[in-house]
């Protein structure tokens, strides 16, 4: 958390990695086709919360939550964390990621555009469809994922598919990156 745009790329390029594309990182967040197209990583619930097979209430996600006759939520804490949460708080998607939503934005190398791309044709498919080149507003970058601090009365930011943006040059909070590196294709491995 608190990563800059700029620092968050140079610290994967440091590391020998990039940040994800925003068609990249929605990708991997929806944990392959089982879910694909549905809101969340665990499938078509709207509820963050779920119980175990010992009937034990556990928490899909690190979002706000609300106490009983509260009007505005107030982290609580109830999922574990009052705020961030440590890397692997949550169980992983079927990639084996964790935290895709909730806890902290994440920056991705997309710049913001009003409009997420989309195929201009229906049945054309774009493959990882690459953001601007220059962004609609002075140097903000695309980040995904919500964060600690959403709820679903006032911020129902932290589906899958949902994006906000900042300044490259913001540093929050409950903003932070993953990094991402390239597999050599095929053709590179045996040639």
């Amino acid at each position: 958390a608190h990563g800059w745009g700029h620092d968050a790329a140079a610290f994967c390029a440091w590391a020998g990695k990039r940040l994800p594309t925003e068609a990249e990182w929605e990708r991997a967040a929806r944990g392959g086709a089982r879910y694909n197209g549905l809101p969340w990583p665990w499938g078509d619930g709207r509820n963050l919360t779920l119980l175990d097979a010992d009937g034990a209430v556990r928490h899909m996600a690190n979002v706000f939550q609300t106490e009983r006759g509260q009007r505005f939520p107030r982290d609580g804490g109830d999922d574990g964390f009052a705020g961030t949460a440590p890397v692997a708080s949550f169980a992983p998607n079927a990639y084996g990621l964790h935290d895709v939503i909730g806890n902290v934005w994440e920056w991705v190398a997309d710049y913001w555009t009003a409009r997420a791309k989309v195929p201009s044709r229906p049945g054309r498919v774009l493959l990882d469809p690459r953001g601007p080149r220059e962004p609609d507003e002075p140097r903000h970058r695309v980040e995904k994922g919500g964060s600690f601090m959403c709820h679903h009365t006032y911020c129902f930011r932290y589906r899958l598919s949902a994006r906000s943006h900042s300044e490259d040059d913001s540093s929050l909070s409950h903003l932070g990156f993953r990094c991402v590196r390239d597999v050599p294709s095929q053709q590179k491995r045996n040639g």
